[in-house]
């Protein structure tokens, strides 16, 4: 299942002379001397300063990309690229017969062959979708698994095949296996797994058969929306070096999982804290809403006698009544709830003019000396 096998001594040049795609590249780049040889020997001069403008021109954008891109794959396609262009601007000064006949032979070898994608496989396993459920189902193997979804077909996951190999020598271990489906040969496997063919290459990591990331995210059909994957990319989006520290050092595994179970309950406690003082806060309020109502309605009914009353005579009563309130600290209950029996018995009076003065006119009935 892990497909290894031995390479040969020198795998660049087993690749040249078996692989279709670079035999017929470097058969139309060797052709180039024979073409050269038609040249009128006026265009001599100019054709060979056009050759060192093309090649140095070359040669820069050759450097660029060895240095820029992580992958052999994606260096050599690019780097083929930039060596047609420049191979088609030189046939045109040439000959334009020149020009499109090797156009039309670039055209051939791009329909009738491929670039081959890295045949290595590291430490990482090659599936088949029976085979994947298999291994995330029994359990048997590892808690993790890393898997690349690619197509052979596609340029895209030609030019990053080398990155799931490279990045399984590194961090797999008894805790994560990485592994490789090829959903070319199973289209109607994608639409199970969630993914388009256009989509490709992704990158899932299953914890015991349950996915928990997924690289790239779902998105739009948009070319613009396709992110660059690279090796840093996928470490930092599936915590590999994490993994890793925590696999081979048992003592930070367990030290990480104390600072997590403290962490939580800091957080708990903290938050159990802010409920309480959050609650202990209403209920102040709640008590200086209920004690700023008693008294505005005690000065209310001091005013109300006194239409004329002026501010600083309000304010006064005001204070007065506040000082009266608090003479009773023994039970701050029974003080509120008698300022409340005050407040309800003048009001009552408010309301019902006639009774206060028939009790008045009883008052003074009852002042009067004898009757003679």
């Amino acid at each position: 299942m892990n497909g290894q096998r031995s390479r040969p001594l020198f795998p660049w040049i087993n690749l040249m002379a078996t692989e279709p795609f670079y035999v017929l590249h470097i058969a139309a780049f060797s052709s180039y001397f024979a073409a050269r040889a038609t040249n009128s020997p006026d265009l001599s001069h100019c054709l060979l300063q056009r050759e060192i403008q093309a090649i140095l021109a070359f040669s820069v954008l050759a450097v660029v990309k060895m240095v820029k891109e992580e992958t052999w794959e994606a260096c050599i396609a690019d780097t083929l690229l930039y060596a047609k262009g420049f191979l088609f601007a030189l046939a045109l000064v040439i000959n334009h017969h020149v020009a499109i006949c090797y156009l039309v032979s670039f055209l051939v070898i791009f329909v009738l062959t491929q670039q081959p994608p890295y045949d290595g496989v590291g430490d990482s396993s090659q599936l088949t979708p029976l085979q994947l459920e298999s291994v995330l189902t029994e359990g048997s193997t590892s808690r993790f698994w890393l898997v690349e979804f690619r197509s052979s077909c596609s340029p895209a996951c030609i030019r990053t095949s080398r990155i799931v190999p490279d990045l399984s020598t590194v961090y797999s271990n008894k805790s994560i296996s990485f592994g490789i489906v090829d959903l070319g040969h199973f289209p109607n496997v994608a639409e199970k797994i969630g993914i388009q063919l256009g989509q490709l290459p992704t990158y899932i990591l299953f914890d015991n058969a349950v996915e928990v990331a997924r690289f790239p995210e779902f998105y739009s059909e948009a070319k613009a929306s396709i992110p660059t994957i690279t090796k840093n990319i996928l470490c930092r989006h599936f915590d590999l070096d994490r993994r890793l520290i925590e696999y081979n050092d048992p003592a930070l595994r367990r030290a990480c999982s104390d600072v997590v179970t403290e962490a939580d309950k800091l957080i708990n406690g903290f938050d159990m804290s802010l409920s309480l003082k959050t609650n202990n806060n209403e209920a102040e309020m709640v008590e200086c809403e209920v004690l700023w109502a008693v008294l505005s309605e005690a000065v209310k009914e001091k005013v109300k006698p006194k239409p004329g009353l002026a501010i600083d005579e309000a304010l006064e009563n005001h204070v007065a009544f506040y000082k009266q309130f608090k003479t009773i600290r023994i039970n701050p209950k029974l003080s509120l709830a008698s300022a409340m029996r005050d407040i309800a018995k003048k009001s009552s009076q408010s309301r019902n003019p006639n009774k206060g003065f028939c009790g008045s006119k009883i008052a003074r009935t009852m002042s009067c000396g004898p009757w003679v």
